[in-house]
């Protein structure tokens, strides 16, 4: 029978970029660790103490992360937000317009995950055509 190994980690999500989070190595022993989204596997190792930073860009919401040598430490992750919610707070508002246009604009730049939420009609441009629709949107809700 395998011994136990002392294995501990966390997730802190970051408030001003949900897509973004920094998964903690906090046990005693160097881990790697197995994250699931989507179809995609992929390892990381994380020497004890320290952390990796990672942007969910594929806008997967839900992710699993299992550390190597102790599989029965799953735990599943659930990251929500959607089509409009650029600044990623889980909610459409004016927030999320005066980020895509200042995207617009170019006083700032995007993540990958954000550029795909702020193109709201799905044309494959972020323009003033997502800042109208999603007013429109607002609007009617």
């Amino acid at each position: 029978m395998r011994g136990l190994y002392p294995i501990a980690f966390s997730v802190t999500q970051y408030p001003n970029n949900t897509s973004s989070f920094r998964l903690w190595n906090d046990g005693e022993i160097d881990e790697t660790f197995n994250i699931s989204f989507g179809n995609s596997i992929e390892d990381y190792t994380i020497a004890s103490g320290n952390y990796i930073d990672l942007d969910l860009a594929s806008l997967e919401n839900n992710i699993t992360i299992t550390p190597e040598h102790r599989s029965d430490l799953s735990k599943d992750f659930n990251f929500e937000f959607g089509p409009g919610d650029t600044n990623l707070d889980n909610a459409i508002n004016i927030l999320d317009l005066i980020v895509i246009v200042n995207y617009i604009i170019g006083n700032i730049n995007l993540s990958n995950s954000q550029i795909v939420l702020s193109d709201f009609n799905n044309d494959g441009l972020v323009d003033i055509l997502d800042v109208t629709s999603i007013i429109n949107s607002l609007i009617n809700n």
